[in-house]
């Protein structure tokens, strides 16, 4: 639909000039600025995306970022399975052993660091600092 000639017909009270009209321009943006930073959380369907949370989860974990609950949880889950992966040993050769256990201490020490994190991060708010 186009504009008509003679726009002074339907708007005879306007002080400008069409001309003048035409060169206002108004620029909205579609979408709001974010005032923060989002980090996208990628599919954790897909094998890189899968990656990239398991890191997430495991630098939260490290840092000590999580629930105390998490923690707890972690630390069972990741034992026992760690216990269970740790009982063949015996009858393996040192090579082996060795592989074995590094790969099970693994998790254990991402736990390890948490938990080092999370309880040097609950320390009594009202004492002074030096």
């Amino acid at each position: 639909m186009s504009a008509p000639k003679n726009y002074r017909q339907y708007l005879p009270d306007d002080e400008f000039d069409r001309d003048e009209f035409d060169r206002i321009v108004v620029d909205i943006p579609t979408t709001p600025p974010i005032p923060y930073e989002v980090d996208s959380i990628p599919n954790g369907y897909d094998p890189m995306g899968r990656i990239y949370l398991e890191g997430r989860g495991n630098r939260r974990l490290a840092s000590g970022r999580v629930s105390w609950w998490v923690v707890v949880t972690a630390w069972f889950i990741a034992g026992m399975t760690m216990f269970v992966a740790v009982l063949p040993l015996f009858p393996m050769t040192v090579i082996e052993g060795v592989f074995v256990a590094v790969m099970a201490l693994l998790p254990l020490s991402v736990l390890g660091r948490g938990t080092i994190a999370k309880l040097a991060a609950s320390k009594p708010k009202n004492t002074p600092e030096r």
